[in-house]
């Protein structure tokens, strides 16, 4: 059994000009918001045994909250240019390269490739996740290679947003 846990990353500064799309912060209400969403992973005993990471900066910090909240160490943390605004097709095939002996992955990324993943994985039909939303889903395989929407089943979406 392998599980995918498919995070957003938190409110960001609007673009700007001057600002690299890569390096656009996490803004007060996504801070706020991705610590909620840490805290209901903690208080439902998540602990995934890694990070998979894109690496703009509204990513890495919030990674870096639900890391502090969850009390992972830094060493389960893989930060990728690879997952930088991926389409579902990468994402899935960043996903199944993972080690087998991983039973559990937390993928901290963009829209709309995060949401297209879910879609396909979960055989559910969102518009978009919202920012700081997290969907934990189950796949009843063995090894991330074979993970896809057949066997799988969306065990939780949470998101503080209404």
């Amino acid at each position: 059994m392998k599980t995918l846990y498919i995070v957003r990353h938190g409110k960001a500064q609007p673009r700007a000009e001057g600002i690299k799309d890569l390096d656009r912060a996490l803004i007060p209400t996504g801070i706020e918001r991705t610590r909620k969403t840490a805290l209901w992973l903690k208080k439902i005993g998540i602990k995934p045994n890694m990070v998979l990471c894109s690496d703009a900066l509204r990513c890495r910090e919030t990674a870096t909250i639900l890391m502090a909240n969850l009390l992972l160490p830094k060493s389960v943390q893989k930060i990728s240019s690879e997952l930088y605004l991926a389409e579902q097709k990468s994402l899935l095939a960043i996903v199944q390269k993972q080690d087998d002996g991983l039973d559990s992955i937390m993928l901290v990324a963009h829209d709309p490739g995060l949401c297209d993943l879910f879609n396909e994985a979960s055989a559910m039909s969102l518009d978009k996740l919202p920012t700081s939303s997290v969907a934990g889903i189950v796949f009843q395989v063995d090894s991330w290679k074979e993970i896809d929407s057949k066997a799988s089943e969306v065990v939780f979406l949470y998101s503080d947003k209404h």
